[in-house]
């Protein structure tokens, strides 16, 4: 189905045909203008059933992506327990006033027409902008806390905000496909095609929740009991790719 085709239909068939792919196919396998337009009712016309649904499936990915940010510290140190959640709600606040000017739902598709490359690479630009903006507040804190701290006027220094730019989208996938969107899409649900239902519950954990083998194991122990299982997976499924005859005549 094309994005318009799903634009019309209620929200609460829109959830219902969702889940129900959720659980006959997987999140992975899930149409792509299908999840955008979950996505689009979530966070630009913020409709509660809808952001709930997005929780509800979406939540543990960006739990994971505030968890692994290279700037977030966890729990045993004096951020808190439930500071993940925190830095989840604001970042969700600014993919929301990010998308403002995107009501118009052609504008939306005409900016993310890629779940996974575009909107979820959104979507972790912003966790971790506000993993940041919380480490400079706690820096903050810092120096207010020390009476030498201070600028030419006798106030604390205000760090500056990270700003999010539509324009500034990483790639969420943790490859560098080309510039053709539609055929990385196109690659992407090929190489899905092409695996077993146990090779690519791994290979979605190693390429796009960029997990390493002992964390995928440790989570996902139904994959591999130990972090050489999963290695020794992962090759098989990289051997298999590199020899597949079709992704070789995908290459530019």
């Amino acid at each position: 189905m094309s994005s318009m085709s799903f634009t019309s239909l209620p929200d609460n068939d829109l959830i219902a045909l969702f889940e129900r792919e959720c659980k006959q196919n997987g999140l992975g396998a899930v149409d792509a203008m299908l999840c955008l337009e979950l996505m689009r009712r979530a966070f630009v016309q913020k409709i509660s059933e809808v952001f709930e649904a997005v929780e509800r499936y979406y939540g543990k990915l960006f739990l994971y992506w505030v968890w692994s940010d290279p700037a977030f510290r966890g729990p045993a140190d004096r951020w808190g327990n439930n500071l993940a959640a925190d830095i989840l709600q604001e970042a969700y606040a600014n993919i929301m006033r990010a998308l403002r000017k995107f009501a118009d739902p052609a504008a939306f598709y005409a900016k993310f027409d890629s779940i996974c490359r575009k909107f979820l690479g959104f979507v972790r630009k912003c966790i971790h902008s506000a993993v940041q903006d919380m480490r400079r507040s706690d820096h903050r804190a810092d120096a207010d806390a020390r009476p030498d701290a201070t600028d030419s006027n006798g106030d604390a220094p205000q760090p500056p905000r990270t700003i999010i730019s539509l324009d500034d989208i990483p790639d969420a996938i943790g490859v560098a496909p080309n510039d053709h969107e539609a055929r990385f899409d196109e690659t992407l649900a090929y190489i899905q095609s092409i695996l077993n239902k146990g090779q690519w519950p791994l290979f979605y954990c190693a390429l796009v929740l960029d997990m390493r083998p002992r964390e995928i194991a440790n989570k996902y122990p139904e994959l591999g009991t130990t972090a050489r299982d999963i290695t020794v997976a992962l090759y098989a499924i990289r051997k298999l790719l590199k020899n597949d005859p079709g992704l070789g005549n995908r290459r530019d």
